[in-house]
């Protein structure tokens, strides 16, 4: 029987952390505040794509780590992304079967929600601090993370194709 993705068999541990490289060195890029309002968090977008397609390299332990990395680069509390990717992963994980057999709008949907749930402990976390954190900053991220979901699981399966027809 073939599998359901073709990444889960072919795609090596090196390229996962390659991608999480590129993904976090562009999420560290400066952007002005009035654009940086509706950036999704492009690091969790792709965690959560690896936490769907290959849940053997990528865990809630990998997620607390990459999250100690984004709090280091972007200057942010120690462990507010941690904890906010750690939340995001559970959510994830726990209906990984479910999200991954829907469609990409369903996919959409539930990986926007992890995306809010993870702006929410940012908020609370904000608030324990007494940071200025306005509440509509918590759902537009959630918005254009659903609507890059599609494309995303797209040029990772173009990518996956291409690699493998140049082998």
């Amino acid at each position: 029987m073939a599998p359901v993705n073709p990444l889960k068999e072919t795609t090596p541990k090196r390229w996962v952390a390659f991608s999480f490289l590129l993904v976090l060195l562009l999420d560290f890029i400066p952007v002005p505040p009035p654009w940086v309002y509706p950036l999704p968090d492009f690091t969790l977008i792709l965690l959560a794509y690896w936490l769907l397609h290959r849940p053997q390299l990528i865990g809630i332990g990998a997620a607390f780590c990459i999250g100690l990395l984004v709090d280091i680069g972007s200057n942010a509390l120690l462990g507010q992304h941690a904890l906010a990717y750690t939340v995001a992963a559970f959510l994830i994980e726990r209906k990984r079967r479910q999200i991954a057999l829907n469609s990409f709008g369903w996919q959409a949907v539930a990986i926007a929600g992890a995306m809010l749930a993870s702006q929410m402990v940012v908020f609370v976390v904000s608030l324990f601090q007494q940071q200025p954190f306005s509440l509509w900053r918590l759902w537009l991220p959630s918005v254009t993370t659903g609507l890059l979901w599609p494309q995303l699981n797209n040029m990772m399966l173009a990518i996956a194709h291409f690699r493998r027809n140049h082998k």
